[in-house]
């Protein structure tokens, strides 16, 4: 949608990559007022660590109600969101174009 702030995550996401994440992240929170389209079509590892950053910045858009979507998700970048129990939650989208 029009507004919607775009960020593409690369292949691995970990304890290593928290705070560039959690940095970028919030300074497109900061920088518009729509949603944040969280690209992962290169994302092949996300551990609970960077889970973990996306809902917290999920939580954050949600108080100036504000969402997240998440897309392009392969079966196996998807799983970890599954299996916390946060696919509902995080709103995962299909396939975009990009």
């Amino acid at each position: 949608m029009a507004g919607d702030c775009y960020y593409r995550l690369p292949s691995e996401v970990d304890l290593d990559g928290r705070d560039k994440l959690r940095s970028e992240l919030l300074e497109l929170v900061n920088a518009g007022a729509g949603d944040l389209v969280v690209d992962c079509v290169h994302l092949e590892f996300i551990d609970s660590i960077g889970v973990a950053v996306i809902a917290q910045i999920r939580r954050l858009l949600a108080v100036h109600s504000r969402t997240l979507r998440l897309v392009n998700l392969s079966p196996q970048a998807r799983r970890p969101f599954e299996l916390l129990g946060l696919g509902e939650f995080l709103e995962l989208g299909e396939v975009e174009s990009t």
